[in-house]
């Protein structure tokens, strides 16, 4: 969460993903990276591939 008003999510631009009932912690790594592959597949950027701060919920255009 973010008080910034410049942002992709603001934007419409960018998104974080949620997996229906399951904490974000309990999600094994190996999901993550299907999911991060399957997203830059379709053209998106995946923030599990940012060096410093990696945050793989996270996608955007």
């Amino acid at each position: 969460v973010t008080n910034t008003l410049r942002s992709k999510h603001v934007e419409g631009l960018a998104y974080d993903l949620d997996l229906y009932r399951i904490h974000p912690d309990q999600v094994p790594m190996w999901v993550w990276h299907w999911l991060g592959g399957l997203g830059e597949h379709l053209g998106l950027t995946w923030g599990g591939r940012w060096q410093h701060l990696r945050d793989y919920r996270h996608f955007e255009l």
